[in-house]
């Protein structure tokens, strides 16, 4: 007996994204029953490419609103199923096969479900990447509406709905060489966007996330004092909107904590109170090796140099039994360097 397979809307939104849009639509041909392309306001070829690949091809004006710009595709999308990706997402070949083998199963029908894809962004190492979830699949027609001007999510009648990481469907994403100049036009206007954001009466998830997002892109600014003050707002707000501390949004945003005490207050024991929460709750190894690591600074700059030692050779421990932990390619030669120093202190202290 031929199983039917349910179908799939593919929804895109784009401005000026030649370089990067074709490989995109490439990848998503195979699974697509339709391809849902809204423009909002190339100057390029992106149009025009995005063509060669579907007819149904919308413009929108841009208002300083994702979200906005995402319901639109959401008004077009008649299939099934949607699939909301980024014009610098390429979507694997094994995903592909299991997007299809998944749209032949008779599950999740009319669940409101979000399943989030693994993305797997290129770092500086070879095959190495850096791995995070976003949402990404979820069923049409159950009144799904994208929430939020900036780092929009998915919300039925302005409720969360159930999320669900899923590893076999795989996004590469190709992170996008910017000049200094146009990575600070950019980080200044995401922050105007969400401090605009911040004068709404919004909830304490939203206070939690646009606090974390304001302080990373005070941080790429190389504005530290600011970005520890929005941290430090979202910390607050985050044991106000969730009941569980076990996940990576708060291990990330603990450990940036901890870097910026050190860094920019060289408050060494707030550092440590920061650093023993995180360990209690540590899932993820990069981070747990950070933790380790500014912990053993502290107890140096404290002058325990016994304690930081043993705080070094933890991180370099973890480092050791699991070498390809990305972002930490020069860790191992600056935590022997570190411990070499404390034991050097040691002797001429002794």
């Amino acid at each position: 007996m031929t199983r039917h397979r349910q179908t799939l809307s593919v929804c895109i939104i784009a401005k000026n994204e030649e370089a990067y849009i074709e490989n995109s639509l490439k990848s998503i041909l195979p699974v697509a029953d339709e391809i849902i392309f809204v423009d909002t306001g190339s100057t390029d070829n992106t149009v025009a490419i995005a063509k060669k690949y579907t007819d149904k091809i919308y413009f929108t004006e841009w208002e300083n609103d994702f979200s906005k710009a995402r319901n639109e595709y959401l008004k077009y999308a008649t299939c099934d199923w949607i699939l909301s990706i980024d014009a610098d997402e390429v979507l694997t070949k094994e995903s592909q096969v299991q997007i299809l083998n998944f749209l032949l199963m008779d599950k999740f029908k009319d669940e409101p479900i979000v399943f989030n894809f693994k993305i797997l962004e290129e770092t500086e190492i070879k095959d190495k990447y850096k791995i995070f979830y976003k949402r990404a699949l979820f069923k049409n027609k159950l009144g799904f509406k994208f929430l939020r001007a900036i780092h929009e999510d998915l919300y039925i009648d302005n409720v969360e709905v159930k999320r669900v990481n899923a590893a076999m469907f795989c996004f590469y994403h190709k992170e996008k060489r910017l000049s200094k100049l146009e990575m600070e036009k950019k980080m200044k206007y995401y922050i105007e966007i969400m401090l605009n954001e911040l004068k709404k009466d919004l909830n304490n998830k939203d206070l939690t996330d646009y606090n974390k997002h304001l302080g990373t892109s005070f941080e790429t600014l190389g504005d530290n004092d600011k970005a520890l003050e929005y941290y430090l707002e979202s910390y607050k707000y985050y044991s106000k909107a969730y009941s569980s501390k076990q996940d990576l949004f708060y291990e990330n945003l603990l450990v940036k904590i901890i870097k910026l005490f050190i860094l920019t207050k060289h408050d060494y024991k707030t550092a440590l109170t920061y650093a023993n929460e995180f360990l209690q709750i540590s899932t993820s190894l990069e981070n747990t090796v950070n933790a380790y690591y500014y912990m053993g600074h502290c107890k140096q700059n404290l002058e325990d140099f016994e304690y930081a030692i043993l705080d070094y050779q933890k991180a370099l421990s973890i480092l050791l039994n699991k070498k390809d932990i990305p972002n930490l390619k020069n860790m191992e030669s600056c935590l022997n360097y570190e411990i070499e120093k404390c034991k050097s202190k040691l002797i001429t202290k002794n």
